[in-house]
């Protein structure tokens, strides 16, 4: 998996849309994925990949893709 870029909320932070508030939830959401893959691979120190492993980078593609896809209007 790619290295964790910037999030794209840090710049909207003042704004309070909808779209603002689905992408903070999004932000959220990619730091718990993050916390659980280390947890898992702590624990059973595995090489191969596992059907939660692409479970969670899916969603994790589709939260980032949504943040790449935010733009000026």
């Amino acid at each position: 998996m790619a290295p964790r870029k910037e999030p794209i909320i840090t710049s909207l932070s003042n704004e309070n849309t909808p779209r603002t508030q689905q992408l903070r939830i999004n932000q959220s959401l990619i730091q718990r994925i993050d916390r659980v893959r280390e947890a898992i691979a702590k624990e059973t120190k595995r090489k191969k990949k596992t059907r939660h492993d692409y479970f969670l980078e899916a969603i994790y593609e589709k939260l980032e893709a949504d943040e790449d896809n935010y733009g000026p209007p």
